[in-house]
């Protein structure tokens, strides 16, 4: 038996050993130019043979085309979509576009459907963008995001796990992703489930001491609503470290407020600064009374969470792999984008 038993496991070695060796190395599939804008990250793409330039938002959910986009491509809408997007204006949209040949820096999607955003959808003024690409599209690849270079690199699956950071660094970490936002109702979680192309980023994080859920956004800046900032961190609009925001077209209510530290498992962002949103649950009465459904509801009791932005992320690199389900941050490569002031360790 004994002679068995280390023959066994002389055979799991080897079996091992094979696995490590057959495994691929990292491959590039295309190579994206992306500029920063006013906290927005924005790459140039090619649809259908024509240039074009779409905004990049990990926090967007579905990969779409702005009413206005569709037109200058010269696309034919379909209605009647399975699917209705509806925007935080209440505009709506059940409208989809086939695209025959999307390219992301070389890297091609090849007859595609995408839902036609609502009319404010793009989250941005310039004319020229013709659309969104959300991490339903991404998560199809790996992605490295290089603000210091501006570049978007997208990556085959098919490498060996872990064998990803390919860039000089000094420190690295390497934290969970999910393209679903934790929630404490698991009653409720089947709708999520079900509706696959609607994908975000989340990873854990530790602010100022507290272990919080992530969304990795690169649209918009670092921000978290007052009953988190109020429940988590006992932080108000009075409090030290508080200061109105500068934004004169910005809500009565919201302020800005800057942490000691964010923590990314083995990097550190000091000193990040967060805009606080008033949080009104009030407008959400109607939804306050249980179904007893599966359906998801506002006020299904989702626990305290954070957004992440570009203000941080422009201070880090970022590799997601999304085969692997997991994040792999190192401090910026280059010189970051302008941001707020602060570091990384």
């Amino acid at each position: 038996m004994r002679h068995f038993i280390l023959a066994g496991a002389f055979m799991l070695a080897c079996l091992g050993t094979a696995s490590a060796e057959d495994c691929k190395p990292l491959q590039m599939l295309g190579s994206a130019d992306v500029a920063v804008q006013d906290g927005e990250v924005f790459a140039n793409v090619v649809i259908n043979g024509k240039p074009a330039k779409m905004l990049v938002s990990t926090a967007g959910g579905t990969t779409g085309f702005t009413p206005q986009g569709v037109t200058a491509l010269g696309l034919d809408t379909i209605a009647d979509s399975r699917v209705i997007l509806i925007n935080s204006k209440s505009e709506s949209s059940e409208s989809y576009v086939v695209i025959d040949d999307l390219s992301v820096g070389g890297a091609h999607i090849a007859h595609s459907q995408y839902m036609v955003l609502p009319t404010s959808g793009a989250g941005n003024a310039d004319t020229d963008v013709v659309g969104v690409i959300g991490p339903d599209l991404l998560s199809h690849f790996d992605v490295e995001l290089d603000f210091g270079a501006g570049k978007m690199n997208l990556f085959s699956q098919d490498h060996c796990p872990g064998k990803v950071i390919y860039w000089k660094h000094v420190a690295v970490s390497v934290v969970p992703l999910s393209k679903f936002q934790p929630t404490s109702n698991n009653s409720r979680t089947g709708y999520q489930g079900y509706m696959k192309r609607f994908e975000q980023m989340w990873v854990p994080v530790t602010l100022d001491g507290k272990d919080l859920p992530a969304q990795i956004s690169t649209s918009g800046v670092s921000n978290m609503e007052s009953n988190t900032a109020l429940g988590a961190f006992n932080v108000d609009a009075s409090s030290p470290g508080s200061v109105p925001s500068s934004n004169p077209l910005a809500t009565p209510g919201i302020f800005q407020h800057k942490f000691s530290a964010l923590v990314f498992d083995g990097v550190t962002v000091t000193n990040p600064n967060f805009l606080v949103y008033p949080f009104h649950p009030a407008k959400f009465t109607r939804q306050f009374k249980r179904t007893d459904t599966r359906l998801a509801r506002l006020d299904d009791g989702d626990p305290a969470s954070i957004v992440v932005g570009m203000d941080v992320l422009t201070r880090l690199h970022l590799f997601a792999s999304f085969g692997e389900h997991r994040l792999f941050i190192t401090e910026a490569s280059g010189p970051p984008k302008p941001a707020s002031a602060g570091g990384t360790q």
